[in-house]
């Protein structure tokens, strides 16, 4: 995976190029290398960012695919990037990720719900739909 990692720091390489990478990278079993791996190109790469973000989400609908915790730290984090592609990519992961792990839904959902009153009509519908799309779990209540 080195040498994929090394691709993505090419300052010419096509992004049709990258976006075959990322595809690799979605299907990839070393879960630890390649989380850590799309965790790098978010914070070196900006070009790519939202193409690593979307990698996780992805990755957090494939059975038998693990996503850290720091993964989606990583992933919230840029819910307020100045490019409004990346804050798409990440209501499109914050979805994915919240529908799957139970743990990281409430903050999926919170940052979803601001997400859907972004300026960029692109970002507000997907946080809208990724909200709409995520399962409504019943809460135990002690009685």
């Amino acid at each position: 995976y080195e040498h994929f990692y090394a691709l993505l720091h090419r300052p010419d390489l096509p992004v049709y190029f990258a976006e075959a990478v990322f595809q690799q990278l979605k299907f990839a079993v070393d879960d630890q290398r390649i989380g850590q791996m799309l965790m790098n190109i978010i914070d070196e790469v900006p070009r790519f960012r939202s193409l690593a973000i979307g990698t996780i989400g992805e990755r957090a609908t494939i059975r038998g695919r693990v996503v850290s915790s720091r993964e989606f730290d990583t992933v919230l984090r840029y819910a307020q990037d100045s490019e409004h592609e990346v804050r798409f990519e990440v209501a499109h992961a914050l979805g994915k990720l919240g529908s799957r792990f139970v743990d990281w839904e409430q903050a999926s959902r919170e940052a979803l719900a601001r997400l859907q009153a972004d300026p960029v009509a692109r970002v507000s519908e997907k946080a809208g739909l990724a909200l709409e799309r995520m399962p409504v779990r019943r809460r135990s209540t002690d009685a």
